[in-house]
C-alpha cells in the first residue's frame, strides 16, 4: 500500500491586540483601599496573604495612573495558529464560556480550538491572567467579575472576540 503525502499548510500570526482596560471606579478604589489596609494587617499573621495582598495594591495602582490618563490600554497577546483544516487561537484571559462558544459558532473553520490562559503578562499593573467577564457577569459581581479578578471589563470583551476571529478567518481566505 502506498501512501500520498500531503502537504499541510500550517501558519502563525501573533499580535497584541489593544483592549481598553477596565475602568476602576472611584468606589471600587475606596473599597481595594480598605482591603489592602486589611490585607497589610493580616500579613504578619498569614504570610500567604501576599499574594492577595499584591494584587490588590496593583488594582490600587492602576486607578491612580488612570486618573492620570494613563493606563488605558491593555495589549492582550493572541495567536492564531492554522494547521491544515484547523484554527488555534489563544489568549491570556480566563474566558467566560460565551466568548469561547461564539469563536467557534462563528468561526469560518470547523476544527475551531479556543486556547484561554496563555502569555500571561508580566506587567506589574496587570500580574497574572485575569477572568474576561461578560457584561451581565460584570453587572452581578462575583469572583470573576470583580475589580481584583479582571484587567479587561465589559468594555473590551467583544473586541477580543471580534478581532481574534478576523485574523483566523483571514488565514483560511
Amino acid at each position: 500500500m502506498r501512501w500520498k503525502v500531503r502537504t499541510v499548510i500550517k501558519q502563525h500570526e501573533y499580535e497584541l491586540i489593544p483592549l481598553p482596560y477596565h475602568t476602576i471606579t472611584q468606589t471600587e478604589y475606596n473599597n481595594l483601599v480598605a482591603e489592602s489596609k486589611t490585607l497589610e494587617v493580616r500579613l504578619a499573621k498569614e504570610p500567604q496573604q501576599k499574594i492577595a495582598y499584591d494584587r490588590t495594591r496593583r488594582m490600587c495602582e492602576r486607578f491612580e495612573s488612570q486618573q492620570k490618563g494613563e493606563a488605558t490600554i491593555f495589549e492582550a497577546p493572541v495567536h492564531i495558529i492554522r494547521i491544515g483544516d484547523i484554527v488555534v487561537m489563544s489568549n491570556p484571559f480566563e474566558l467566560f464560556s460565551a466568548y469561547g462558544i461564539q469563536m467557534k459558532a462563528r468561526c469560518d473553520v470547523v476544527q475551531t480550538f479556543v486556547v484561554q490562559l496563555t502569555d500571561a503578562s508580566p506587567s506589574p499593573l496587570e500580574g497574572a491572567a485575569s477572568y474576561l467577564p461578560t457584561t451581565d457577569a460584570y453587572r452581578h459581581g462575583g469572583y470573576s467579575a470583580i475589580v481584583n479578578s479582571i484587567n479587561v471589563g465589559p468594555e473590551g470583551d467583544q473586541k477580543l472576540v471580534e478581532e481574534s476571529l478576523k485574523r483566523a478567518n483571514a488565514l483560511f481566505k
